[in-house]
């Protein structure tokens, strides 16, 4: 029983589909403006067919409720699976049959032309295999999101872009210092090259000499 739960629009209904089982429902209409749409036990119908919904507020749910419900919000369940990504659509395939639409998919290799032949692929075969359960995995696209969601989404987005772009900023002054510094090197090496073999050559001249000067510096 809902009662001054602040029930507004349809989405908070897609919440309930993570029940195993609802056989009834009731909304009451107080704290609720939900119930002031409508189509609102269409939708709760059609969003929650699953889980066997038998009454709405003490009303027998009839079959051609059930049908109407289907027809008004039908074309959402494929909207719902085109928006679904490739890769959800492949879980619910078992392993076996996974495979062979990847490996048919894979032939043609990458591009537009193959992820939409992919695509292709795993629509047919979840229709060939599940019968109607391509509906029921459209349904599952429209979930509910608490409000404010999308705007920490995009809150957190600008806080990672922002942290990325500073990385990269420093990444390529980094590399500009180092860069900087072999040519330096670069330049100075000859010289330094030069200057130990002239130091070499003038200690080999008199070699008593450097070795007793080396042993001193070593006491």
């Amino acid at each position: 029983v809902f009662q001054n739960t602040g029930l507004a629009s349809f989405q908070q209904l897609n919440a309930l589909s993570c029940l195993r089982r609802l056989e009834a429902i009731v909304i009451e209409p107080e704290g609720n403006p939900l119930v002031e749409f409508q189509l609102w036990k269409s939708y709760l119908l059609f969003r929650l067919s699953h889980l066997g919904i038998r009454q709405i507020n003490g009303q027998e749910v009839t079959p051609s409720e059930v049908v109407k419900a289907e027809k008004l919000f039908g074309h959402l369940s494929h909207i719902s699976t085109a928006k679904l990504p490739q890769s959800r659509l492949l879980s619910l395939l078992n392993d076996a049959r996974r495979k062979q639409v990847l490996h048919a998919a894979s032939i043609d290799g990458g591009g537009n032309e193959a992820n939409t032949k992919r695509w292709s692929l795993i629509s047919a075969e979840l229709k060939r295999s599940h019968g109607s359960s391509v509906e029921a995995i459209g349904k599952a696209g429209l979930q509910y999101h608490q409000p404010g969601t999308s705007q920490k989404k995009t809150q957190t987005f600008n806080i990672y872009s922002e942290l990325a772009e500073k990385a990269v900023s420093k990444l390529e002054s980094d590399c500009l210092l180092i860069n900087q510094l072999r040519q330096r090197f670069e330049r100075l090496w000859p010289e330094i090259v030069e200057k130990l073999r002239e130091s070499t050559r003038n200690d080999m001249i008199d070699l008593n000499a450097f070795m007793q000067q080396s042993l001193q510096s070593l006491t």
